[in-house]
């Protein structure tokens, strides 16, 4: 009994863990869609913003998880994460694809 209780914790643990990884792959890819339609982006603007995008996630759920019980320290370093974000972003958009996105994200 004990071992089927270890083992499915184990389980969960890894499911868990598997559950995170697609949903921040899919929140990366449905974020990069929606900017691809809004910007009309080309194939490497669209890979560069997947890419920046799926790694916020990925640090964001990490960061979540590792601070649950510290919410002024887990404020503190998202806020860190989104304003790199920001940054890595208008690398690959540059200044006027940038202030479209923003111009989007407030009526929206």
């Amino acid at each position: 009994m004990i071992k089927k209780l270890f083992f499915t914790a184990i389980l969960l643990a890894f499911t868990i863990d598997g559950i995170s990884q697609a949903t921040a792959d899919e929140r990366a890819k449905d974020l990069t869609r929606e900017m691809v339609e809004v910007l009309s982006l080309n194939a490497d603007q669209k890979n560069k913003v997947y890419k920046v995008q799926f790694e916020r996630f990925i640090i964001a759920d990490q960061i979540r998880q590792e601070h649950m019980d510290a919410p002024q320290i887990r404020k503190s370093k998202l806020k860190k994460v989104y304003d790199k974000l920001y940054g890595k972003l208008s690398a690959v958009l540059g200044d006027e694809l940038m202030m479209r996105w923003k111009q989007y994200k407030q009526n929206n």
